[in-house]
């Protein structure tokens, strides 16, 4: 305890001489606010499953608990659905899901996705500086129109299943792989197409 004490009072002291207590950096207290309530639903449900354990161990019967918290994890699923849509659909950028949406880059991202939906993406304005070099396409169980920058040498590396791929040279494709290259220069820029019962079309502007 005297160890504690004297620990506990050189932190202090510490503090005063730099002057006061530094304020957190709003995203710091956001983790901290997340993991302070992972932790209190974490640590409620141990203290139920311990109580219940000891009930049944000196009493001869049990508190039921998985039951009564699988009823209330569907009822605040089902809460923040109706009145959070926001929060609990969260779709990160270049992502399409459930939905029809239109992609249209000023400066690419690495990869594109799109599930149980419609998208285009449009890559016709960005610049050879604006793009990594290599950028993943995966579609699955939706549809996809990719739109190319013809005056960037690129590389089109495809695979699909159960798909049908219209390529920029008029090939299509609907199972296995194939690569397709958009000039004779050095590919400067490649892309990685992955599909799956999926209708693709590529266009070169």
């Amino acid at each position: 305890m005297v160890g504690i004490a004297q620990s506990v009072e050189r932190q202090i002291v510490a503090l005063e001489v730099v002057g006061s207590i530094p304020t957190a950096h709003p995203i710091f207290t956001l983790s901290m606010d997340t993991y302070m309530s992972t932790a209190l639903i974490w640590g409620s449900i141990l203290i139920l499953f311990g109580c219940s354990l000891i009930f049944k161990t000196l009493f001869g019967f049990s508190i039921p608990i998985i039951r009564p918290l699988i009823g209330i994890f569907l009822i605040y699923n089902g809460i923040m659905m109706v009145f959070c849509p926001h929060q609990v659909f969260r779709i990160p950028e270049g992502t399409v899901a459930f939905s029809s949406r239109t992609i249209h880059a000023r400066k690419a991202a690495k990869s594109y996705q799109t599930v149980f939906g419609s998208s285009t993406i449009n890559l016709s304005d960005i610049e050879l500086d604006d793009i990594p070099k290599k950028i993943s396409v995966s579609t699955a169980f939706g549809s996809t129109q990719l739109i190319i920058n013809k005056r960037i040498p690129t590389r089109i590396k495809l695979s699909c299943a159960f798909s049908h791929a219209l390529m920029p040279d008029g090939s299509r494709h609907s199972l296995g792989e194939y690569s397709y290259t958009t000039s004779n220069r050095k590919p400067e820029l490649i892309i990685d197409l992955r599909l799956a019962f999926t209708n693709l079309e590529i266009i070169e502007v």
